[in-house]
């Protein structure tokens, strides 16, 4: 198994930002003043720092909010559209900075990351997680969990003869229903383990964010850990995925396109060849097993 690190949701957005930003100034900062939005229904509000105006969009924390008036009075109280972009209403406090037009919002920069870790991360850098386990008793199986994905390894440890030793003739079983067996997933066994024999399986299962907000953690291989952080980024700019295939032929892109959205091209490309060059480092030390011992199982078990 590789080593994993544990890392929060909210640092992976700011250093998705970092590397956006790197080549861009920074959006302009306002603060919270005395009067805040102190519940989600709120919608008035005024500053200690910084203006705003109609139209303009103001960003704090992850929610994205959008100006339709601001008053008259010598402290100026701004009257805003909560949850805009479809973000989540937050509490703001008195304090609290806010962005003025962010050309990448936090929520959505948390969409792309998680995006990046469900597929590329999945896919390429499988999560894998070993395990003991003991059969079910008299059962001949062992309750997996729930979001096992497959089954790559199944070995036993021989007290007696202090050795290693790969169990044959097991099956996954990922359709159980869940009025049998609550998981759906089981890992069915040759009728020579015992109830008191201890298996050690080795699965592959999806990353998962423990937690919620931007305090959730995600483990994710020590060798691999800017990954998503690359990805991220690189779909920021380009706004879609490019595939190793397309790389050689993103020059092909509609120029006037580029021209008229601001992109660059050659900066596109480097971003993702940086991001399938990271990858391709971390597989050689991201090592899954090199063999599944599965033998088929008689007709009738």
């Amino acid at each position: 198994m590789p080593t994993m690190v544990k890392v929060t949701l909210g640092d992976l957005i700011e250093e998705t930002l970092d590397s956006l930003y790197r080549a861009a100034e920074r959006p302009a900062q306002v603060v919270m003043g005395s009067n805040a939005l102190e519940d989600e229904d709120d919608t008035e509000f005024t500053l200690s720092l910084g203006t705003l105006a109609p139209t303009q969009l103001v960003e704090f924390g992850s929610e994205m909010m959008l100006v339709t008036h601001r008053s008259d009075d010598a402290t100026p109280v701004y009257t805003v559209s909560r949850g805009y972009l479809a973000t989540d209403r937050g509490v703001h406090s008195t304090g609290d900075v806010g962005l003025i037009d962010p050309p990448y919002g936090r929520a959505q920069v948390e969409r792309w990351i998680r995006r990046a870790i469900s597929g590329l991360m999945n896919t390429e850098l499988p999560y894998i997680e070993t395990d003991v386990y003991q059969t079910v008793p008299n059962g001949g199986y062992i309750e997996l969990p729930p979001d096992t994905i497959e089954v790559l390894q199944v070995r036993h440890f021989g007290v007696l003869d202090n050795r290693f030793a790969d169990v044959g003739g097991w099956r996954f079983e990922d359709d159980i229903p869940t009025s049998v067996v609550p998981s759906g997933k089981v890992l069915r066994v040759p009728s020579s383990v015992t109830d008191a024999d201890e298996l050690i399986v080795t699965v592959r299962r999806p990353y998962t964010f423990v937690g919620s907000g931007e305090e959730a953690t995600v483990e994710l291989p020590l060798a691999g850990q800017d990954i998503p952080v690359l990805w991220a980024a690189a779909y920021g700019q380009s706004r879609r995925e490019v595939s190793r295939a397309e790389l050689d032929k993103i020059e092909e892109w509609n120029q006037e396109q580029a021209i008229r959205t601001g992109v660059n091209l050659r900066m596109i490309r480097d971003m993702w060849g940086e991001v399938y060059r990271r990858v391709d480092e971390a597989k050689r030390v991201h090592r899954l097993p090199r063999y599944r011992p599965f033998r088929k199982m008689p007709k009738g078990w």
